[in-house]
């Protein structure tokens, strides 16, 4: 039987786009295997990397996290919005039991630019709460990461990625709104050409 050896961490996502948790592996061969499972995905069940940004190895779900909500399964597809401002829904977790209110700065951003930098309070006993903010569009066409990040009081950092596209793609609606004045007029002079029966002219 051939056997195959890793030395690096398995890491986990959904990467097949079904909203399932899919396992990464690879091998000293160079090999990549993905694994699926029937395990529900969620952003906070995600181990995307060996060090999970700040935190190294801190773990998400069932302590503390940050959601971007009402995104497809999965990362692959990216959001589209359009628009001067568009809608986000965020969702802070904090399953702490902790006496007290315990207090979290979010930041918004869209590749380097600042969206939102605000401060949000979670009173004891709540372990969620629902985040909708209307974030301003960036100047130009924006196509890439955005990235939410959620600090605590005592400093530790969660965060959670999407792409994302804004005002995006416009420019292939152009170019058909500029050819459909060309192409009713060709269509116009055809069939005035065929019900008069006279040549179109060269």
């Amino acid at each position: 039987m051939r056997t195959s050896i890793s030395y690096t961490q398995v890491l986990a996502d959904d990467l097949t786009g079904n909203g399932m948790l899919d396992l990464l592996v690879s091998t000293m061969n160079g090999h990549l295997f993905c694994f699926e499972t029937d395990t529900p995905w969620t952003p906070l069940r995600a181990w995307r990397s060996q060090a999970q940004g700040r935190n190294v190895f801190q773990p998400r779900e069932g302590f503390q996290g940050v959601v971007i909500s009402g995104v497809p399964s999965g990362r692959h597809a990216p959001r589209a919005v359009t628009g001067v401002r568009f809608p986000l829904e965020i969702e802070l977790h904090d399953a702490r039991r902790v006496p007290g209110t315990r207090v979290h700065r979010l930041e918004v951003r869209l590749g380097r630019e600042l969206l939102l930098n605000r401060t949000y309070e979670l009173r004891e006993g709540t372990q969620l709460l629902v985040v909708r903010e209307e974030l301003p569009s960036p100047a130009q066409p924006f196509e890439g990461l955005l990235t939410v990040q959620m600090t605590n009081e005592h400093g530790q950092y969660f965060e959670d990625v999407i792409s994302m596209s804004v005002n995006a793609g416009f420019e292939s609606i152009l170019k058909y709104v500029t050819l459909l004045p060309l192409a009713a007029a060709t269509i116009a002079m055809t069939l005035a050409s065929i019900a008069t029966r006279t040549p179109l002219p060269i």
